[in-house]
């Protein structure tokens, strides 16, 4: 339901929406330094949530830092979409113990846990606002190619399930020029809700322009992925990663 009322919206929408002057190319590249809380589990049992920020119920997973890359065409066409892509390197892992089942294996011991989100979005989005103030809307396409991988210290047994998902998302930007100076600000963000699957991921930041259109951005981004079991028929989960990133751009 609420996916189609997006639809509806942003459909009543394009009888006024801005077109940029020209065609326009970003390229960047950072890195997002983050922390994970929360679990993972592949039962119906809350009682085996393997946690991932609890050394003494599952596995106490540190910071992390990895990069991301991204691309973004605008051009002056009416109508139609412009398109951002935007793939993330998110992975974590740590020790801890583990007194319960996962990935179909019984463990009883000290673990070692990888979590691997690695993930590719694919956004088209409209201009509603090309002034001082920008406003975009569209939607994203979210594929996740990732699992959770739990490995007995003692026993060598393995348990691992994939999370492999593609999630469609809702997309918004807002952006502020600071006319002559060069920066700007932006807030970002990507959001589902669907039954008891949801998802979001929020961006907030700062981004200088030098007149030759080399860049650099710098702010904080917060996701949570919440999965249903039923809707994965792999894991079920309630994450959130949290941290700052850092890069830089170039427009063309």
């Amino acid at each position: 339901m609420k996916t189609r009322l997006t639809f509806l919206m942003l459909a009543g929408m394009l009888p006024g929406l801005a077109a940029a002057d020209s065609l326009g190319l970003w390229v960047g590249a950072g890195q997002w330094d983050r922390e994970v809380t929360g679990y993972v589990r592949d039962t119906n049992d809350p009682a085996d949530n393997f946690n991932l920020d609890n050394a003494a119920q599952g596995v106490a997973m540190g910071d992390k830092r990895e990069g991301y890359l991204y691309a973004v065409i605008e051009h002056p066409v009416p109508m139609l979409p412009n398109v951002k892509v935007v793939s993330t390197s998110q992975s974590h892992s740590g020790s801890g113990t583990y007194n319960r089942t996962f990935g179909g294996i019984t463990f009883s011991e000290d673990v070692d846990a990888t979590l691997d989100l690695d993930h590719t979005d694919i956004t088209i989005y409209w201009q509603v606002l090309d002034n001082v103030v920008e406003l975009d809307l569209g939607l994203t396409a979210r594929k996740y190619d990732g699992r959770v991988r739990v490995v007995g210290k003692t026993s060598g047994n393995v348990g691992e399930e994939a999370i492999d998902k593609t999630l469609p998302l809702g997309y918004a930007r807002v952006g502020f020029d600071l006319p002559l100076t060069g920066l700007s600000l932006a807030v970002e963000g990507n959001l589902i809700s669907v039954g008891d699957s949801s998802a979001s991921d929020i961006t907030a930041k700062v981004m200088y322009e030098t007149s030759f259109g080399l860049g650099v951005e710098g702010g904080v981004r917060k996701q949570t992925i919440e999965l249903d079991l039923a809707d994965t028929k792999t894991v079920a989960s309630d994450l959130t990663f949290n941290g700052v990133f850092a890069g830089v751009f170039f427009h063309f």
